[in-house]
């Protein structure tokens, strides 16, 4: 009779502590959805604050030109770095 009872307390609790678990997660889970949900709404706001400023059309500008003058800075040292192995290659070769 005794074990009997001390197993029905030991299921209890089990069941008491997982029903604790269960409720702080959800708890968890719905206050990560509101915190992802205010942040999405102050990220659209900036978004359109920017548009109606004409930040992005600027920035996309700035972007272009920068992306520009790499590449056509990577370009010439690619070129000579192919000047240099053409002439490497002919004073090996002489």
């Amino acid at each position: 009779m005794q074990r009997e009872k001390y197993a029905v307390n030991i299921i209890g609790a089990i069941a008491r502590r997982t029903l604790r678990v269960e409720v702080f997660q959800r708890i968890a889970r719905r206050a990560r959805e509101n915190h992802l949900d205010e942040r999405a709404e102050k990220i659209i706001i900036r978004f359109r604050n920017m548009f109606l400023l004409s930040l992005l059309r600027k920035g996309m500008s700035r972007w272009r030109e920068n992306t520009f003058k790499l590449t056509v800075r990577t370009l010439e040292v690619t070129k000579m770095n192919y000047a240099n192995t053409l002439s490497a290659n002919a004073n090996h070769l002489d």
